[in-house]
């Protein structure tokens, strides 16, 4: 399957501007560029339905084509036209594609999950990612984030590092203890989750139809967390590295 022609925008101008953009990274740990959705990516967003909860990791590591495995998992989203899973699934392959050229790796995984609304998220889930495979001892691992329609992800800074380090461990301990008594794991959980919102600062909304880049697995990884889910919610994320580490990725999950 290769990828539906667009107009003006799409992959090539979102590929000029993401390398543009990482030269930021030299000083800065996150990034934010535009996505330059295509009129013809717009208009098959426009047609999207999405019904379901949906959750899946795809690297381009198999045997099949990047998009042929995206077309297969994102039918479970919802009643779409096999036109609209295609044109979604040339949107967010060719957005991966790019960060991989982009930041000169050889292999790539993609997140896809999409959402229906909920009320979870209403109070933040502060955090930071650790790492994803195995890194040489200087090297720094990026991962770019975009929803395709509704929020954007939330990202922060600490007004307090050693109480944001004191919750992160409390709420590790709730995983370890209470994840087999929801009831009281539910209860732990928001109680931590509103406290780290006291300690952390948020930073200025990323906005719609934008890609941000950010630092993870690092002491200086990047705080973020989802976003109120009012309105459904297709979020991407993609890691790029080595053959090995995405190899080593896939086999964890």
């Amino acid at each position: 399957m290769e990828r539906l022609p667009t107009k003006e925008g799409g992959h090539s101008t979102f590929l000029e501007k993401g390398k543009k953009s990482i030269e930021g990274l030299k000083t800065e740990n996150i990034v934010t560029f535009d996505l330059l959705f295509s009129d013809d990516e717009k208009e098959i967003l426009r047609h999207i339905k999405l019904e379901n909860n949906c959750n899946f990791d795809i690297s381009d590591l198999g045997e099949n084509e990047l998009i042929e495995s995206l077309v297969a998992k994102l039918e479970e989203i919802g009643k779409n036209e096999s036109e609209v899973v295609l044109g979604l699934a040339n949107i967010v392959a060719s957005r991966a594609q790019d960060f991989k050229e982009i930041m000169s790796k050889e292999a790539l995984c993609v997140t896809v999950r999409s959402t229906i609304p909920h009320s979870y998220n209403d109070v933040p889930r502060w955090h930071s990612d650790g790492t994803y495979f195995t890194q040489e001892d200087d090297e720094k691992v990026y991962k770019m984030v975009f929803p395709i329609f509704g929020a954007n992800t939330l990202f922060g800074e600490t007004l307090d590092k050693d109480r944001y380090e004191e919750l992160l461990v409390e709420s590790y301990k709730n995983d370890e203890i209470n994840s087999d008594n929801p009831e009281i794991w539910d209860v732990e959980d928001l109680k931590i989750r509103k406290e780290l919102d006291v300690v952390v600062q948020r930073l200025p909304d990323a906005g719609i139809e934008k890609a941000s880049v950010f630092l993870v697995g690092h002491e200086e990884a990047v705080i973020h967390s989802e976003p109120a889910i009012s309105i459904p919610r297709i979020f991407v994320a993609v890691l790029v590295g080595s053959k090995a580490q995405i190899a080593e990725m896939m086999a964890a999950r």
